[in-house]
């Protein structure tokens, strides 16, 4: 099989840097080797992050836009993840094989890389979450509704101890006051506020079944598939990561809601009729 041509070769690069960056800078790079991709890490500092879970996020949301470009460029694909010791910085070697046409789903997603489809968007209703759920479901990961006053409780906390981080503040905004209150709230008082945003805008964790390497990639792949399906349906999308930093957060998530896996990052979805900035 002959190499990528350059037209190929730009769509996929161009494919890969409209993937969000979930930890401080971009922590892969590609490359193209006869008629493959492969998506290695580089590793970073990052003071909270220890684990670099956040990287292998923000490799799992390169390498959905690749797989979703080359689809698109009608390849069939086949994802091999993780080099093994012999190669450490390999997180995913994607390779082709024959021609293949993209299904009309995937050729939705790929088009939201660039231009999320809000013009013939869902409600933002039931129906399109039980979509939004089935179209992110991986083998192993998947992403499971979370809410009420245990989690508001959970993702209050977690601020509280992370207060300070910017990073951590934006992610949340949505879910926070949006005004100056009149004198100092109590936590019950916010737990209370934040558990009502919660039932307007609901929220998922992203449950992977192992806490490998492997399965950090996948988590941010379901991540990714869904922030491109969900303007389709009529959300928008707000990734959360930073809480997750701590081991208290994640323990609680899989004592309180019974997960049966290991969570690995959160993802708020703000109906599109809501405007989140004048939320009170």
């Amino acid at each position: 099989m002959t190499d990528w041509t350059e037209d190929e070769t730009a769509a996929i690069v161009r494919a890969a840097r409209g993937a969000p960056v979930l930890c401080h800078e971009q922590p892969w790079v590609l490359e193209t080797t006869g008629h493959q991709v492969e998506l290695r890490e580089v590793i970073g500092g990052e003071r909270r992050d220890t684990a670099g879970i956040d990287r292998l996020l923000s490799c799992g949301t390169a390498l959905v836009n690749v797989v979703l470009a080359i689809r698109a460029l009608g390849w069939d694909v086949a994802v091999g993840l993780d080099g093994g010791h012999r190669e450490p910085d390999l997180v995913a070697r994607i390779t082709t094989g024959r021609s293949d046409p993209a299904s009309p789903c995937e050729l939705e997603l790929y088009r939201s890389i660039t231009a999320p489809d809000v013009t013939h968007r869902g409600h933002g209703g039931a129906e399109e979450l039980s979509r939004l759920i089935g179209i992110s479901r991986f083998h192993t990961a998947r992403l499971e509704p979370v809410g009420g006053a245990a989690f508001a409780a959970i993702l209050h906390d977690a601020s509280r101890q992370l207060d300070g981080d910017r990073r951590c503040a934006a992610e949340l905004i949505p879910w926070q006051r949006q005004f100056v209150p009149a004198g100092p709230a109590t936590r019950r008082e916010l737990i209370r506020e934040l558990t009502d945003r919660l039932a307007t805008q609901p929220m998922f964790v992203v449950v992977t079944e192992t806490d490998t390497r492997a399965n950090h990639v996948l988590a941010g792949a379901v991540t990714q598939v869904a922030m491109l399906a969900a303007p389709g349906l009529g959300f928008i999308p707000h990734p959360i990561v930073r809480p997750m930093h701590l081991r208290d957060t994640r323990l609680r998530l899989m004592n309180d809601f019974a997960l049966g896996g290991y969570p690995q990052a959160l993802l708020g979805l703000t109906p599109a009729e809501l405007n989140p900035w004048s939320q009170t």
